[in-house]
């Protein structure tokens, strides 16, 4: 479980520049997506990761936000995630 606790949560793999590290997956880029909070709504950007980013299989386009909402899958490559708040 991931606490989202600032306007722009950045994920990826590369440990000094996301406030999220997924380790161990070589196909998640190094800044991979951010999830944007506004109010009481969540949005995810691809930042141009070149193995793309998912919400409910469907692919994302980079560099444009997304809503996502309570139960959301989100998949960062081949990476799951199912988005909670």
């Amino acid at each position: 479980k991931v606490t989202i606790n600032k306007p722009v949560f950045r994920i990826g793999k590369e440990v000094r520049a996301v406030d999220w590290t997924i380790t161990g997956n070589p196909v998640v880029s190094r800044n991979h997506l951010d999830v944007i909070t506004r109010g009481n709504r969540y949005f995810v950007k691809d930042l141009g990761s070149k193995n793309y980013t998912y919400v409910n299989n469907i692919k994302i386009p980079d560099n444009m936000e997304y809503e996502v909402r309570k139960g959301d899958n989100i998949r960062l490559a081949n990476e799951e995630l199912v988005f909670d708040i």
